[in-house]
C-alpha cells in the first residue's frame, strides 16, 4: 500500500472508475504538491500511486480509455499553459500528448466514442 502522507485533496479534482472497478482519483496537491494518480480499492479502501510527478504540476481531470490509458488534463504543465498527458495504468509512465498551442491552462477532458463523427 503506498502511503501519500495525507488525505486526498478536498475536493479531489477528478474521479474515474477503471474497467476493474478500481476507483482513480486526480490529485493536484497529492505527491507534495506536484499532483498524481492514486488507485483506491473500492473493498478495502488501500491507496496506490498510479502515477506521479513527470509532467504533472496541477492535473485536473481525467478520462480513461478503452484499452485502460488515462488521459489527464493538466492546467499548469508545460511552463503554465497546461497540456494532456497520457499515462500507462500500469506503469505510471508518462506520454505528452499535446501542449502549447491553443491552451490556455486546460480543466476537462473526455474520449469520444470511436464512431463519433465530427
Amino acid at each position: 500500500m503506498c502511503r501519500l502522507g495525507r488525505r486526498l485533496s478536498d475536493p479531489p479534482h477528478g474521479i474515474a472508475v477503471d474497467a476493474a472497478g478500481q476507483i482513480l482519483v486526480v490529485d493536484g496537491e497529492a505527491f507534495d504538491g506536484n499532483g498524481g494518480i492514486i488507485r483506491i480499492d473500492p473493498s478495502s479502501g488501500a491507496q496506490h500511486a498510479v502515477s506521479q510527478d513527470g509532467y504533472f504540476v496541477d492535473p485536473q481531470s481525467m478520462a480513461i480509455a478503452r484499452n485502460g490509458t488515462i488521459f489527464v488534463a493538466d492546467r499548469n504543465a508545460f511552463d503554465g499553459n497546461g497540456g494532456v498527458i497520457a499515462v500507462n495504468p500500469l506503469t505510471g509512465r508518462q506520454k505528452v500528448v499535446a501542449s502549447g498551442g491553443t491552451f490556455v491552462q486546460p480543466v476537462g477532458i473526455a474520449i469520444a466514442p470511436a464512431a463519433a463523427s465530427w
